[in-house]
């Protein structure tokens, strides 16, 4: 992936121009991903793919049939 350290602005004379910004702190990455991990799970269990069992969700599995990434999440092979 490539992450900019800062975003393109359009300056008075409209060429772009380069802003950096600071680097976020811990506290900001740890919001962040809490934010996106809470969207990502609302998304998932309204697309019928993860199905609630008390607190905890498990991913839906309608095919029965087993994944690619079975054997890596039972530790077997």
């Amino acid at each position: 992936m490539l992450f900019l350290d800062g975003a393109y602005v359009l300056a008075p004379n409209s060429t772009p121009c380069f802003v950096a910004v600071r680097t976020p702190t811990r506290e900001e990455l740890a919001r962040l991903t809490h934010t996106i991990a809470r969207r990502l799970d609302r998304f998932l269990e309204r697309e019928g793919l993860l199905v609630r069992n008390g607190k905890s969700g498990t991913m839906a599995d309608d095919t029965g049939e087993e994944g690619p990434m079975e054997p890596l999440l039972c530790g077997t092979q």
